[in-house]
């Protein structure tokens, strides 16, 4: 049993330390269950599913019912004055010049668009995520620069004030050290309130809970072959909607050919004197098969073809400036990663350097050797030098998904 406590306490030790710390894959991945936009994309795949299934349904035939009631005054010698009817007709189409066909294909397109642009959706809530995610790292770690330098202020403040106290040093002495605390102060403040707004925004996406986040990372690029994202691919697909449609029109001015039957059942009252009942047939069976052809709509039918295909030649160049655009953001992504492997280089000999400024210098203060300001300066610049080396590793990484991203990639497979 106590082997089972010892085992149970680092645990929750730690969540009471640190809260309910989560990773940048268990948000990723808790959004595409729990993302409510997502789900609208899948609703929306799914309806175009049954668009799809209804559309197949148009090649069974079809039946009809109906009822009628007449009533005639005066009656002739060959009417009735009331005559009650029901009937049924079964009809199919025997041949459509393949209208049908395309109109089926025009909805598995759209079928196929929706899909995509579903996955286009995933693959953008997961950069956006990915940049939040990092952005809020990164304000994580000003704050902790900012605490640290909070800490050095704070003691070099009681420091002083001791010291003026004694009379080794002035209030103004005292005074720019306190304002450097209260400045520090409001830009914690500032930080923090920014590093809320980040954490909403990852809860609002993914509709997980979480106190901090973990560290995580994005696996670094070796050989990646682009492929074109979702957006040019929805646009193929929707120009092939448009071909079929016009296929569809074209199909309606030619020649359809229909088969149909006919039922009917009719009963007659209030007979004319004098007539004959095999005047009133009460049973009739009609087989009938039609062909008909629009000769003239008065120009609609090619008017609409002409609208269609201007639609098509729209969505051609939308298509061209996607690809371009994609090739683009490609090429500048990668010069990105190569800029910013430069930075953390540079950052990283910055914050080397500085530290061993603010050593110096620090010691120097205690001694009475340097003023404040000069103290003041380098405990900036220390600060601001620490927190320049994790801004560029999160920048790097942010870098990292947008460059798989641009490649035609979904970052969510390249999350570590």
């Amino acid at each position: 049993m106590r082997i089972k406590i010892l085992m149970i306490l680092p645990p929750l030790m730690l969540s009471i330390l640190y809260g309910n710390s989560t990773s940048l894959k268990s948000i990723v991945d808790n959004a595409y269950i729990s993302n409510n936009s997502l789900q609208s994309y899948e609703y929306k795949k799914q309806s175009k599913q049954q668009e799809i299934n209804a559309q197949k349904k148009a090649y069974l035939p079809t039946v009809d019912i109906g009822a009628s009631y007449q009533y005639n005054n005066p009656t002739s010698a060959v009417t009735a004055g009331r005559i009650q009817t029901v009937y049924g007709t079964a009809s199919v189409d025997i041949f459509d010049w393949g209208r049908k066909s395309s109109l089926v294909n025009a909805k598995q397109y759209e079928y196929q668009a929706s899909s995509l642009e579903k996955d286009a959706f995933a693959k953008n809530m997961t950069l956006d995520i990915v940049q939040s995610y990092f952005t809020a790292q990164k304000i994580s770690a000003n704050i902790s620069s900012l605490k640290t330098k909070q800490k050095e202020l704070s003691y070099q403040n009681r420091r002083m004030a001791a010291f003026v106290r004694a009379g080794l040093a002035t209030n103004d002495d005292k005074d720019k050290l306190q304002a450097s605390y209260d400045d520090n102060s409001y830009n914690i403040s500032t930080a923090q309130m920014t590093l809320d707004e980040q954490y909403e925004h990852l809860k609002l996406i993914s509709g997980l809970e979480f106190d901090t986040l973990s560290q995580s990372s994005i696996v670094n690029p070796t050989t990646v072959k682009p492929e074109s994202y979702e957006k040019p691919k929805i646009i193929e697909a929707q120009q092939n909607v448009l071909k079929e449609n016009i296929d569809a029109l074209n199909a309606t001015i030619m020649p359809q050919i229909k088969l149909q039957n006919t039922y009917t059942f009719s009963n007659f009252e209030d007979k004319p004197i004098g007539g004959f009942d095999g005047m009133f047939q009460t049973n009739k069976n009609t087989l009938m098969l039609t062909a008909t052809m629009r000769v003239y709509d008065g120009g609609v039918a090619s008017r609409q073809e002409e609208a269609i295909k201007l639609q098509g030649l729209a969505l051609n160049e939308d298509m061209l400036r996607s690809q371009k655009e994609q090739v683009s953001l490609y090429r500048v992504a990668k010069e990105k990663l190569s800029a910013l492997r430069s930075k953390i280089k540079s950052a990283n000999s910055a914050a080397q350097a500085s530290s061993s400024t603010y050593v110096s210098i620090k010691e120097k203060f205690g001694a009475g050797l340097v003023d404040n300001v000069s103290y003041l300066d380098a405990l900036n610049s220390n600060a601001m030098a620490q927190f320049r080396v994790k801004e560029a590793q999160y920048d790097y990484e942010i870098a990292k998904s947008s460059f798989y991203y641009f490649a035609g990639k979904n970052p969510r497979e390249y999350i570590k």
